[in-house]
């Protein structure tokens, strides 16, 4: 178990490890945001990479069981609220991939 701690602290702890986590919750929260717009959605709140879309409407459940069906897990504290726990190596594409599959779940 310590060899494993001890891996992990040291992929945080690399150069550029945490701006490149940063960038990324930048990223993610930027696509919700437009997202939101098109669908006239709430507010995105959060912080980093740890981040919720209030839905304005109570079909959170819902759209997790489909992202599940779709590949993409999510939760939903609140009937009204999506939250996004993705990993900290989530890459750019993998982002854009959400958006489209939350996108087009938005669509239905």
């Amino acid at each position: 178990m310590t060899a494993v701690g001890c891996a992990v602290m040291d992929a945080i702890l690399s150069p550029g490890f945490l701006e490149e986590v940063e960038a990324l919750g930048a990223y993610l929260k930027s696509g919700l945001t437009s997202l939101s717009a098109r669908n006239h959605l709430g507010e995105v709140r959060g912080i980093g990479l740890l981040l919720a879309l209030d839905l304005k409407r109570d079909i959170a459940p819902e759209l997790v069981v489909k992202a599940r069906e779709a590949g993409l897990l999510l939760n939903s504290p609140r009937p009204n609220l999506l939250r996004f726990m993705p990993a900290l190596t989530v890459s750019r594409e993998e982002i854009d991939e959400m958006m489209e599959i939350l996108e087009n779940m938005l669509k239905l």
